[in-house]
């Protein structure tokens, strides 16, 4: 068994001293570092405690820190020598005021864009698969592809997206990395709106891959009425990794559930990349699964 040192602490246990590992590459390009249980024991219950405390104390300075950006424009002189120690003013006046600028910039600008007609939209499946590339996994991040094809696998929107607040992101990606010369010449998120208005329309299901992070990007749009499927959280069960801590199936990635429903990644055009080929790669494991799910279910129908 191999697991990342996060992995191998969310079971409770800890790389023992001089531990090595072995890096491998991910299926995108993604590099970790992976131990064996050779390599690990367990923690004691001061160490588990030590961690909690250290998680605890982080989201209490975190709370501080928000409070005090928030009120930082109110302090008198006397008493900004009172803000916490670790309050880094210059970050606050060139990197979180002007971030927070741009964010009230960006909300007008899609409120002005939710009030434009949907481009309509012809899907006689009447489900979408959609996903999305980002800057990262933040408040702060950035859409830089939106994908959704239809049930049948049809390609409704693919589009690279130009970001309102980051100019450069770390190539983690891997081949899905997407350069900022890929967005430059992008729409913005806002200008793909009618079209996502459209495409929401035409549906009564929307099914992703941990589906909740995709819409939190595109929060912006009208989900009532809409059946969410997330194959992730789905699939989780069927592979039956277990957590103990978290008393939970262990989520797995993508590339993990294509694999163990056989998707081919080299079958399809070399133009179809980043999240467009994720959908194709959900669209197949969503498929597999509800196939599998039937199967089951006739057969238990038949021992009854």
């Amino acid at each position: 068994m191999e697991k990342t040192a996060n992995q191998w602490k969310k079971l409770d246990f800890i790389l023992k001293d001089g531990a090595v590992g072995v890096e491998r590459t991910q299926q995108f390009g993604s590099r970790y570092t992976y131990y064996t249980e050779n390599e690990v024991r367990p923690l004691t219950e001061v160490e588990k405690l030590q961690i909690k405390e250290k998680a605890r104390e982080e989201r209490r300075i975190h709370r501080i820190l928000l409070r005090a950006y928030k009120d930082y424009e109110r302090y008198p002189e006397d008493l900004k020598v009172d803000l916490p120690l670790y309050f880094d003013e210059q970050f606050y006046k060139n990197r979180y005021l002007p971030f927070k600028e741009k964010q009230k910039e960006v909300k007008e600008l899609i409120e002005e864009a939710l009030q434009k007609e949907a481009v309509p939209c012809s899907n006689p499946s009447h489900m979408i698969v959609i996903d999305i590339e980002t800057t990262g996994y933040e408040y702060r991040d950035d859409v830089l592809q939106v994908s959704v094809i239809d049930g049948d696998g049809r390609i409704l929107l693919n589009s690279y997206v130009k970001p309102y607040y980051q100019s450069y992101w770390h190539p983690e990606a891997g081949i899905s990395y997407i350069s900022p010369e890929k967005v430059a010449d992008a729409p913005k998120l806002h200008e793909l709106i009618p079209q996502l208005k459209g495409i929401l329309d035409s549906c009564d299901t929307v099914i992703g891959y941990n589906t909740g992070f995709v819409i939190s990007f595109l929060n912006f749009l009208d989900y009532s009425g809409k059946k969410e499927e997330d194959v992730m959280e789905d699939f989780a069960p069927i592979y039956g990794e277990w957590l103990p801590s978290f008393e939970a199936h262990k989520w797995q990635t993508l590339g993990t559930c294509a694999d163990y429903y056989g998707f081919d990644w080299n079958s399809m055009e070399d133009y179809v990349s980043g999240s467009l080929r994720d959908c194709y790669a959900i669209l197949h494991c969503y498929r597999c699964m509800k196939k599998q799910m039937k199967t089951m279910m006739n057969m238990h129908k038949w021992e009854k």
